[in-house]
């Protein structure tokens, strides 16, 4: 392992989140990621900067510095740790891809929360 590690915040009671975190983990050789649902027992306590409402909606990382990124904004990070993908990050960190890259995410996401029925608000 090779520095420190981003904290990849997820939904552990999602299958899309389960299989996304999945995907990485393995292609994750270097070991930068480690992998956190926000229902772990100590969540709030090991990530106080980290709001859980953010948590329910979209994939969160903390990065090593301490700053947030989460939904769509996580993507190229995520990317830029993987070794056979970390080409394809700057073109999902081009700020005209942001918008649209977001609003797919959204839709996702939504649909995710319909489907498995881990709402919120529910």
């Amino acid at each position: 392992m090779g520095g420190p590690r981003v904290a990849v915040i997820y939904d552990g009671a999602c299958p899309l989140c389960r299989g996304s975190v999945a995907w990485i983990r393995a292609r994750d050789r270097g070991g930068a990621f480690d992998f956190v649902p926000f229902q772990d027992p100590g969540f709030a306590e090991r990530f106080p900067q980290v709001p859980l409402p953010a948590c329910e909606q979209a994939v969160t990382l903390v990065l090593p510095d301490g700053s947030l990124r989460s939904g769509a904004d996580a993507l190229p990070e995520i990317l830029r740790r993987l070794p056979r993908w970390r080409l394809l990050a700057p073109v999902l960190a081009w700020r005209a891809l942001r918008p649209p890259a977001r609003w797919v995410y959204r839709r996702i996401a939504s649909r995710r929360l319909r489907d498995t029925g881990n709402r919120p608000d529910a």
